[in-house]
């Protein structure tokens, strides 16, 4: 989305445009992922999970997949 001096995965659980826009303010470089993604497969120096559907179970094994890739 723009290029700055971090690079930041968001993790897409229902992301809010503010958060996206705080960061790039922030000069970071973001990169806005499906919830269902490969994280193992990402390279960036930080994650931020984002707000989601209210019940986390609606992610499927989205916290399992966490823990084991970042």
């Amino acid at each position: 989305m723009c290029c700055g001096s971090k690079k930041v995965a968001v993790i897409d659980c229902g992301t809010k445009w503010n958060i996206i826009r705080m960061l790039i303010e922030r000069e970071c470089e973001v990169e806005v992922l499906p919830y269902d993604i490969d994280f193992s497969k990402v390279k960036c120096d930080g994650w931020v999970i984002s707000n989601g559907p209210g019940d986390p179970k609606n992610t499927g094994d989205l916290v399992d997949r966490i823990k084991k890739d970042v």
